[in-house]
Protein backbone atom coordinates (compact mmCIF):
# COMPACT_ATOMS: atom_id res chain seq x y z
CA UNK A 1 0.00 0.00 0.00
CA UNK A 2 1.36 3.39 -0.94
CA UNK A 3 0.07 6.80 0.11
CA UNK A 4 -0.70 8.83 -2.98
CA UNK A 5 -0.51 12.59 -3.10
CA UNK A 6 -3.13 14.91 -4.50
CA UNK A 7 -2.65 15.27 -8.26
CA UNK A 8 -3.96 17.55 -10.96
CA UNK A 9 -3.59 15.78 -14.31
CA UNK A 10 -3.95 17.84 -17.50
CA UNK A 11 -4.32 16.20 -20.87
CA UNK A 12 -6.58 14.93 -23.59
CA UNK A 13 -9.50 12.69 -22.89
CA UNK A 14 -11.87 10.34 -24.63
CA UNK A 15 -14.92 8.29 -23.72
CA UNK A 16 -14.52 4.54 -24.21
CA UNK A 17 -16.37 1.27 -23.87
CA UNK A 18 -15.29 -2.35 -24.17
CA UNK A 19 -15.89 -2.04 -27.91
CA UNK A 20 -13.68 1.06 -28.32
CA UNK A 21 -10.97 0.53 -25.69
CA UNK A 22 -8.59 -0.48 -28.50
CA UNK A 23 -8.64 3.16 -29.65
CA UNK A 24 -6.82 4.43 -26.53
CA UNK A 25 -3.39 4.26 -28.24
CA UNK A 26 -4.71 6.86 -30.74
CA UNK A 27 -5.44 9.17 -27.80
CA UNK A 28 -1.82 8.76 -26.66
CA UNK A 29 -0.61 9.57 -30.18
CA UNK A 30 -2.68 12.77 -30.09
CA UNK A 31 -1.35 13.65 -26.64
CA UNK A 32 2.24 13.06 -27.81
CA UNK A 33 1.74 15.76 -30.48
CA UNK A 34 0.48 18.42 -28.04
CA UNK A 35 2.21 17.69 -24.69
CA UNK A 36 4.63 20.53 -25.41
CA UNK A 37 1.72 22.97 -25.06
CA UNK A 38 1.43 22.19 -21.34
CA UNK A 39 4.18 24.48 -20.12
CA UNK A 40 3.93 23.99 -16.35
CA UNK A 41 4.46 20.23 -16.08
CA UNK A 42 5.60 18.60 -12.84
CA UNK A 43 8.41 16.23 -13.84
CA UNK A 44 8.39 14.03 -16.91
CA UNK A 45 5.97 11.33 -15.78
CA UNK A 46 2.79 10.77 -17.81
CA UNK A 47 -0.49 9.29 -16.62
CA UNK A 48 -3.33 7.27 -18.11
CA UNK A 49 -6.34 7.89 -15.85
CA UNK A 50 -9.56 5.81 -15.95
CA UNK A 51 -12.49 7.63 -14.35
CA UNK A 52 -16.16 8.57 -14.58
CA UNK A 53 -17.61 5.13 -15.35
CA UNK A 54 -21.24 5.22 -16.41
CA UNK A 55 -23.45 2.82 -18.39
CA UNK A 56 -20.59 0.63 -19.58
CA UNK A 57 -18.42 3.55 -20.66
CA UNK A 58 -15.57 5.41 -18.97
CA UNK A 59 -13.35 8.42 -19.52
CA UNK A 60 -9.67 7.85 -20.14
CA UNK A 61 -7.22 10.74 -19.94
CA UNK A 62 -3.67 10.75 -21.26
CA UNK A 63 -1.90 13.50 -19.36
CA UNK A 64 0.78 14.96 -17.14
CA UNK A 65 0.80 16.41 -13.66
CA UNK A 66 0.56 20.19 -13.33
CA UNK A 67 0.95 22.25 -10.11
CA UNK A 68 -2.74 23.22 -9.96
CA UNK A 69 -5.81 23.52 -12.15
CA UNK A 70 -4.99 27.15 -12.93
CA UNK A 71 -1.97 25.85 -14.87
CA UNK A 72 -4.09 23.85 -17.32
CA UNK A 73 -4.14 25.46 -20.79
CA UNK A 74 -7.66 26.19 -22.03
CA UNK A 75 -7.48 23.62 -24.83
CA UNK A 76 -6.85 20.75 -22.37
CA UNK A 77 -9.02 18.96 -19.83
CA UNK A 78 -8.02 18.06 -16.29
CA UNK A 79 -8.90 15.78 -13.42
CA UNK A 80 -8.14 16.27 -9.75
CA UNK A 81 -7.14 13.08 -7.94
CA UNK A 82 -7.39 13.20 -4.14
CA UNK A 83 -4.66 11.81 -1.88
CA UNK A 84 -5.65 8.16 -1.33
CA UNK A 85 -3.95 4.88 -0.49
CA UNK A 86 -3.06 2.75 -3.49
CA UNK A 87 -1.93 -0.73 -4.31
CA UNK A 88 0.88 -0.19 -6.82
CA UNK A 89 1.92 -2.81 -9.36
CA UNK A 90 4.90 -2.61 -11.72
CA UNK A 91 4.42 -3.66 -15.32
CA UNK A 92 7.40 -5.27 -17.02
CA UNK A 93 7.69 -5.54 -20.78
CA UNK A 94 6.08 -3.68 -23.65
CA UNK A 95 2.95 -1.63 -23.05
CA UNK A 96 1.11 -3.87 -25.50
CA UNK A 97 1.23 -6.56 -22.75
CA UNK A 98 -0.28 -4.25 -20.10
CA UNK A 99 -3.58 -6.17 -20.17
CA UNK A 100 -1.70 -9.30 -19.04
CA UNK A 101 -0.45 -7.45 -15.97
CA UNK A 102 -4.01 -6.32 -15.20
CA UNK A 103 -5.17 -9.94 -15.54
CA UNK A 104 -2.52 -11.14 -13.06
CA UNK A 105 -3.64 -8.46 -10.61
CA UNK A 106 -7.29 -9.40 -11.01
CA UNK A 107 -6.87 -13.22 -11.13
CA UNK A 108 -3.97 -13.79 -8.76
CA UNK A 109 -3.60 -10.89 -6.35
CA UNK A 110 -7.02 -9.32 -5.85
CA UNK A 111 -9.00 -12.46 -4.96
CA UNK A 112 -6.70 -13.20 -2.00
CA UNK A 113 -5.88 -9.67 -0.89
CA UNK A 114 -9.02 -8.48 0.89
CA UNK A 115 -8.54 -5.27 -1.11
CA UNK A 116 -11.52 -3.43 -2.64
CA UNK A 117 -10.89 -1.11 -5.59
CA UNK A 118 -12.85 2.17 -5.84
CA UNK A 119 -12.19 5.51 -7.48
CA UNK A 120 -10.07 6.68 -10.40
CA UNK A 121 -7.23 4.29 -11.12
CA UNK A 122 -4.26 5.22 -13.22
CA UNK A 123 -1.23 4.04 -15.09
CA UNK A 124 1.97 5.92 -14.28
CA UNK A 125 4.51 6.03 -17.13
CA UNK A 126 8.08 6.90 -16.09
CA UNK A 127 10.18 9.63 -17.63
CA UNK A 128 12.14 7.00 -19.57
CA UNK A 129 9.01 5.59 -21.21
CA UNK A 130 9.39 5.48 -25.01
CA UNK A 131 5.99 6.12 -26.62
CA UNK A 132 7.11 4.92 -30.04
CA UNK A 133 8.53 1.62 -28.80
CA UNK A 134 6.01 1.13 -25.97
CA UNK A 135 8.80 0.36 -23.51
CA UNK A 136 9.85 1.78 -20.15
CA UNK A 137 8.61 1.64 -16.59
CA UNK A 138 4.84 1.52 -16.06
CA UNK A 139 3.03 1.24 -12.74
CA UNK A 140 -0.65 0.50 -12.19
CA UNK A 141 -2.15 2.40 -9.21
CA UNK A 142 -5.43 1.07 -7.81
CA UNK A 143 -7.18 3.17 -5.12
CA UNK A 144 -8.30 1.44 -1.94
CA UNK A 145 -12.03 1.54 -1.18
CA UNK A 146 -11.34 2.08 2.54
CA UNK A 147 -9.31 5.25 1.85
CA UNK A 148 -12.07 6.58 -0.44
CA UNK A 149 -14.63 6.02 2.31
CA UNK A 150 -12.41 7.72 4.89
CA UNK A 151 -11.87 10.66 2.57
CA UNK A 152 -15.51 11.13 1.50
CA UNK A 153 -17.25 9.78 4.58
CA UNK A 154 -19.39 6.72 5.00
CA UNK A 155 -22.57 8.33 3.73
CA UNK A 156 -22.88 6.01 0.75
CA UNK A 157 -25.11 3.06 1.37
CA UNK A 158 -24.22 -0.42 0.21
CA UNK A 159 -26.58 -0.19 -2.77
CA UNK A 160 -24.83 2.87 -4.17
CA UNK A 161 -21.44 1.30 -3.45
CA UNK A 162 -22.50 -1.77 -5.42
CA UNK A 163 -23.71 0.40 -8.25
CA UNK A 164 -20.41 2.28 -8.40
CA UNK A 165 -18.47 -0.97 -8.29
CA UNK A 166 -20.65 -2.31 -11.11
CA UNK A 167 -19.82 0.72 -13.21
CA UNK A 168 -16.12 0.16 -12.52
CA UNK A 169 -16.50 -3.46 -13.64
CA UNK A 170 -18.10 -2.35 -16.90
CA UNK A 171 -15.14 -0.08 -17.70
CA UNK A 172 -12.66 -2.95 -17.53
CA UNK A 173 -11.37 -5.00 -20.48
CA UNK A 174 -13.54 -8.00 -21.29
CA UNK A 175 -11.32 -10.41 -19.35
CA UNK A 176 -11.69 -8.50 -16.06
CA UNK A 177 -15.29 -9.31 -15.16
CA UNK A 178 -14.41 -13.03 -15.15
CA UNK A 179 -11.67 -12.26 -12.62
CA UNK A 180 -14.09 -10.23 -10.50
CA UNK A 181 -16.65 -13.04 -10.55
CA UNK A 182 -14.02 -15.56 -9.46
CA UNK A 183 -12.83 -13.25 -6.69
CA UNK A 184 -16.32 -12.75 -5.28
CA UNK A 185 -16.18 -8.98 -5.90
CA UNK A 186 -18.75 -9.11 -8.68
CA UNK A 187 -21.51 -9.19 -6.10
CA UNK A 188 -19.99 -6.36 -4.01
Amino acid sequence: MEAGKALVIAGVQGRYSKATVGDIPKLWELFDTCIKDIKKRVGGVTYGVCHNPNHGEFDYMAGVEVPNKGDVPSNFEYIEIPPLNYAVFPHYGPVQALEQTYERIMFEWLPHSGYKVMGADFERYSEDFDVRKGTGTVEIWLPDRASVLRRWGRSRNSASMGSLHGEMRRQMPSSWPRALERSGLAAA
